[in-house]
């Protein structure tokens, strides 16, 4: 028996890869199987880009173009028109008087307002997910209109979910809405995957996932300190952007591209590596939006009980829970010394000592996706009446 109607209206596509589409999939999987009805409201281009990867949810798509659209803007009437024209079209006869609650992430100027203006007219209660300041990733553009957009969702949203207290100190007058809820990794099984048996690494350290330019120089410094040593690199993530780095570093570093799915890059990492690592610039002013984000490859490392080095400043959001929990792998610089101690076998098993009591508390993704539940079920309310 089908409980409730989740509608979860965003340009992020819930699908089994990476970073928040991959968080989103793991919580609306969880919901589908506990008996909700899981609609995705999305616009005709990131459609296309996902339909595919998508087929165990309705999906409601919404045209971009049409010759009588305005192009969009994220302000004025040219967005309540198209807002207008997008509910009373798509929504409004589909939204009926079961219970039901909206979703969002907040992550740019289109639909995550387009969730706060369904609210408005429905008073479905609006929940949303925060995982990166839209602000500190649009750092150089006119923040004037993002402020406006992000303030509309929060507004509107009766819950908020932040993955580090750091949200709080950007958005304090929203403050008493925000629940931390860490990004939720997938539950390590060996007996899933193909190899139960670890064998012999192949790789001192790895990294898996995006691979943002700004990030280049640290894994640059990190090579050059592996130079002179026996130990080797190993990265999966956009081939292209790392093509400069394994012409100049061939001894020490493997570049791969990304797997298809999740599951194979654990299987791999297990089988092969003997720590990962998280790298940052050492200022925050590098990549600004590493003030508030907080990386979910790190819960997803430690439930593979691999140890993960983390470089990053001591504001970031990473850094203060490092600091806090007295993170062994942990430093603020690439200092050879400070390198030195991060590669060392001691600090390593320190780190998976650590990690045993992380998987079954604060990491631990039952827990995770019980309070996200506990959440959505404490939210939802029958509809009244639709205008």
């Amino acid at each position: 028996m089908t409980k409730a109607r989740i509608y979860f209206i965003s340009e992020t596509a819930p699908v089994n890869t990476h970073a928040s589409s991959v968080v989103f999939y793991r919580h609306l999987q969880q919901l589908t199987a506990e008996g909700y009805h899981v609609i995705w409201v999305t616009d005709h281009n990131s459609y296309l880009v996902n339909h595919d990867k998508v087929k165990q949810w309705e999906c409601i798509v919404l045209p971009n173009r049409r010759w009588y659209l305005p192009p969009y803007r994220g302000k004025g009437l040219a967005q309540y028109y198209r807002f207008e024209y997008y509910y009373r079209t798509y929504l409004q006869k589909i939204i009926n008087n079961g219970p039901a609650i909206l979703l969002t992430h907040i992550s740019g100027q289109f639909l995550a307002p387009f969730a706060a203006y369904v609210h408005k007219r429905t008073q479905i209660p609006l929940i949303s997910f925060f995982h990166d300041d839209i602000l500190e990733l649009n750092f150089y553009r006119n923040k004037k209109s993002l402020v406006k957009n992000t303030k509309k969702v929060l507004e509107a949203s009766v819950s908020v979910l932040i993955v580090s207290a750091e949200f709080k100190n950007n958005w304090p007058q929203y403050s008493s809405k925000f629940t931390l809820l860490y990004p939720l990794p997938e539950v390590y099984h060996p007996s899933r995957y193909v190899t139960t048996q670890k064998q012999k690494a192949t790789f001192t350290i790895a990294y898996a996932g995006a691979i943002y330019d700004e990030m280049l120089p640290c894994f640059e410094r990190l090579l050059y300190y592996l130079k002179d040593t026996n130990d080797r690199l190993l990265i999966i993530g956009d081939l292209e952007k790392t093509r400069s780095l394994s012409d100049r570093f061939p001894e020490n570093l493997v570049c791969r591209d990304l797997f298809n799915k999740p599951e194979e890059a654990f299987d791999f990492l297990v089988r092969n590596s003997k720590a990962m690592i998280i790298p940052y610039p050492t200022e925050i002013k590098l990549m600004p939006w590493i003030a508030t984000c907080f990386p979910s490859k790190f819960l997803q490392y430690c439930q593979l009980n691999l140890p993960t080095i983390i470089i990053a400043p001591e504001m970031s959001a990473i850094g203060k829970w490092c600091s806090n929990h007295s993170w062994p792998l942990y430093s603020a610089d690439y200092n050879p010394e400070s390198l030195s101690k991060l590669l060392n076998d001691r600090n390593k098993e320190a780190a998976i000592a650590q990690i045993t009591n992380l998987n079954a508390a604060d990491f631990n993704p039952q827990h995770i996706a019980e309070q996200f539940g506990e959440a959505v079920q404490r939210e939802i309310k029958p509809i009244t009446k639709c205008q």
